[in-house]
């Protein structure tokens, strides 16, 4: 199974790239031996492994940033204004 790595934030399917290793990946993904753990192991000792190494300071860096996307009138989330440059009123349509 191999994930196309320029598409990192798609969904399965369109990441890799036909439906036979799609389907690979979701029983890869629903396999009960397989877990979130097992999976970053390696990842857990090759990080080990350069701390363990390095003689000066590590800096270990999070990014904690938060968007909140909420408003006082839940329908007007996606709006953002109307642009008409005032050529119109109410029930006149727009002008040349």
């Amino acid at each position: 199974m191999a994930l196309t790595l320029a598409a990192p934030g798609k969904p399965i399917r369109a990441a890799c790239g036909d439906w036979a290793a799609a389907k690979a990946a979701y029983r890869f993904f629903d396999n009960p031996r397989v877990t979130e753990h097992s999976v970053l192991a390696g990842h857990f000792a090759a990080s080990a492994a350069r701390v363990a190494a390095s003689e000066g300071p590590i800096l270990i860096l999070q990014d904690t940033t938060e968007f909140i996307y909420g408003r006082s009138q839940q329908g007007k989330i996606g709006f953002t204004k109307t642009v008409n440059a005032g050529r119109y009123k109410a029930g006149q349509p727009p002008g040349p």
